[in-house]
């Protein structure tokens, strides 16, 4: 009866098994690259930067960070010892060796020269951060690197 049945399967459909079968393939290697994260260049942690006066600081929370739990990002400004007031900070996140679409995210002003935001890291592995800074109509850029528990 099967054999019957595939005869009376027409010649543009038979090749639909051959997709379904590269379908799964395709389902389960992003499943894996989504459970062990993306393996890109090696980088050390670098939570501090400088771009001429302007110095930053980035605190994350938790320490290490844990992808797929709420994270908390702390960035504190200075600019020739004094703290940074009234910048726009926007950070850009992004996996090194890693092909997915970055994280835009704004940080909020807590006084002082901090600035804060809350995400969640989606993977495991090597993270950067592009923070651009805003003031004075003029823009800075500081460049963070850590990676997750």
């Amino acid at each position: 009866m099967s054999g019957s049945l595939l005869q009376a399967i027409p010649k543009k459909i038979k090749p639909f098994p051959a997709m379904i079968a590269r379908i799964i393939t395709a389902v389960s290697c992003l499943m894996v690259a989504v459970l062990v994260g993306c393996k890109g260049e090696k980088i050390s942690p670098h939570l501090i930067d400088q771009a001429g006066t302007l110095s930053g600081v980035l605190e994350i929370q938790p320490n290490p960070p844990v992808p797929m739990q709420d994270t908390l990002f702390l960035l504190s400004l200075t600019d020739s010892g004094q703290a940074v007031q009234s910048a726009e900070v926007d950070l850009t996140l992004t996996m090194p060796g890693c092909t997915m679409a970055p994280s835009f995210l704004q940080a909020a002003a807590m006084g002082e020269g901090y600035y804060q935001v809350k995400t969640v890291l989606t993977m495991a592995g090597a993270w950067k951060v592009d923070a651009r800074i805003t003031r004075h109509e003029q823009e800075e850029e500081l460049i963070f690197f850590f990676v997750t528990k």
